[in-house]
């Protein structure tokens, strides 16, 4: 499943997508669409940075949430970009939340380091979030970066 086609380039108005999800599945995998009157899961739906899929486990009678975030590219040097990029990554882990005790894995190219992002931050700290990848790095491994320097 793809995420929505949006403007991805305003100087030659090209249209695309970010991101997608695939699973293998027996069971029909599904999404909420543009439809939501939750004003959060559209403006992520809008964004075409973010996509969710409720995806069957078991037998079927049990799913578990899965959804990518691509983060605003430059995120890390750039401070209007930092800022635009928390405000998706906020509303990403608001609706995360939403789900309560129900499985969901957020996933996705943040575009910042963890550490860095105060948003991500606050949620690990309230214990509304989890770093999977920096709780089981080993002591001796450098901080994975998914973000170009040069």
């Amino acid at each position: 499943m793809w995420g929505s086609n949006v403007l991805i380039d305003t100087k030659f108005g090209k249209t695309g997508r970010r991101v997608a999800i695939m699973a293998d599945s027996a069971a029909p995998i599904t999404t909420h669409g543009a439809d939501s009157d939750d004003p959060i899961h559209r403006m992520l739906i809008e964004s075409g940075r973010w996509v969710e899929a409720q995806v069957p486990v078991k037998d079927g009678s049990e799913a578990i949430y899965v959804a990518t975030l691509y983060g605003v590219s430059g995120a890390n040097q750039d401070q209007q970009k930092y800022k635009d990029n928390e405000v998706l990554l906020a509303a990403a882990l608001i609706r995360m939340n939403s789900f309560g005790n129900t499985p969901y894995l957020l996933t996705g190219d943040f575009n910042v380091l963890m550490k860095k992002s105060a948003i991500i931050q606050r949620f690990i700290d309230a214990g509304m979030a989890n770093d999977i990848p920096e709780d089981r790095r080993p002591a001796d491994e450098p901080e994975q970066i998914t973000y170009s320097t040069y």
